[in-house]
């Protein structure tokens, strides 16, 4: 059995919450790059775009790759059967990475037959991977009230102090001896009361359940996934559209088709971030309110009269993203201590375990010792060598009693 489950559980997640916190940030390179050159060069390779720019191409390999990532994880953080639905705008996303990387140059004639074998090839990684990371990485999550994280960061010098003393204690082996299982097991019955008071308790906000909530959610996917999907269908150059009532003009962009495309690629990532955050119930959840809020505001951006998107303008929105990452730190403080006292906890029950059965194997002779007593007696009754028989009985009663006690 691993003695650090939780705590490598803990670093796993972590890691998740630091990608989540930092991943959007990772648009803003884009900047780095000539705005007017047409060619990328990438470890010696020339990749001609035109008439995309350089900047325009890598923001846009960005946005893929992290929408990409982003929905893997909640895809395979989710243990419910309707997250399969997400297979839909990861597949436009594999679609569309395949094609910046020209994977479709010179296959004209064969680009539905690729994709085809791109997206079933993908389907099938997806569903192993899926079965293998449920059957063994998957494992019961710490779950807090945020009202408790937050009371546990401000009252748990007690927990800072005693648990990594009684785990300290296990590891020099200092109850090594069977009569030390009372005192092990009383260490036991108080970090668990610890466990009792903080954790396993209910989320902040509680996951929304029944049938009515999934079905919502499919909806809500494969709304914000069309609109990505009929972006395909819309010419170019025309600086307005209308669809019934309803008129979308350019917002400033080259034409239509453009603002549709930006829109498509915000609408299509935030949708299913915000149903996951309303759907986990890890306490790593609030490390999604950083893309979420940064997707909220470039997504309200786009309808602005400004002269740049995804740029430094985002920045007024900054404070509200650098606040989810102080909390998301807090959290993790207490969450790693909480993690350590279950992780001692689980050792100590071990070794109590192996000390029972340490004294089982000790008292396992106890049946030698009656047939020894009884074969005494039957000596003593037939008057054979009466001293040496009562002597004898002597040294069995001292070693039973040493087993015993």
């Amino acid at each position: 059995m691993n003695k650090n489950k939780w705590i490598n559980k803990y670093r796993r997640e972590l890691f998740f919450s630091t990608y989540l916190l930092v991943a959007p940030f990772f648009i803003y390179l884009h900047l780095l790059f000539d705005d007017e050159s047409v060619t990328t060069t990438i470890f010696g390779f020339k990749y001609h775009h035109a008439p995309s720019s350089t900047q325009y191409v890598i923001w846009l390999l960005i946005n893929e790759l992290t929408a990409f990532t982003f929905l893997i994880l909640m895809f395979f953080s989710i243990d419910q059967k309707w997250k399969y639905v997400l297979f839909i705008p990861l597949s436009i996303y594999v679609l569309d990475l395949a094609g910046l990387s020209g994977l479709y140059i010179d296959v004209d004639s064969r680009v539905l037959f690729l994709q085809i074998a791109i997206i079933s090839a993908f389907a099938t990684t997806l569903i192993k991977l899926d079965q293998c990371i449920y059957k063994r990485k998957r494992t019961r999550s710490l779950i807090f009230k945020l009202n408790t994280l937050i009371h546990m960061y401000f009252n748990n010098s007690h927990i800072k102090r005693i648990v990594p003393r009684y785990k300290g204690k296990i590891q020099n082996k200092e109850f090594a001896n069977i009569s030390d299982i009372n005192k092990l097991y009383h260490r036991k019955l108080y970090i668990k009361d610890l466990i009792d008071r903080y954790a396993f308790g209910d989320y902040f906000i509680k996951p929304i359940k029944g049938n009515w909530i999934k079905a919502f959610w499919i909806i809500l996917i494969l709304c914000s996934s069309s609109l990505r999907i009929a972006y395909g269908y819309i010419p170019k150059g025309i600086p307005a559209i209308e669809i019934g009532l309803l008129t979308i003009d350019a917002n400033g962009f080259l034409d239509a088709s453009m603002f549709i495309r930006f829109i498509s690629l915000k609408i299509m990532i935030l949708v299913p971030l915000v149903i996951w955050y309303l759907n986990a119930n890890f306490w790593w959840r609030y490390a999604l309110l950083s893309p979420i809020i940064l997707y909220m505001y470039q997504f309200w951006e786009s309808f602005q009269d400004i002269n740049s998107l995804d740029a430094y303008g985002n920045i007024k929105v900054f404070p509200l993203v650098f606040l989810s990452v102080l909390l998301v730190l807090a959290l993790s403080r207490v969450v790693r201590q909480q993690s350590q006292t279950l992780d001692t906890y689980e050792e100590i029950s071990m070794e109590i375990d192996r000390l029972i059965k340490k004294l089982g194997k000790e008292r396992s002779g106890v049946g030698d010792y009656r047939n020894r007593y009884q074969q005494i007696l039957d000596k003593l009754v037939h008057g054979k060598s009466e001293e040496a028989q009562l002597a004898e009985l002597t040294r069995l009663q001292q070693e039973l009693r040493g087993k015993i006690i």
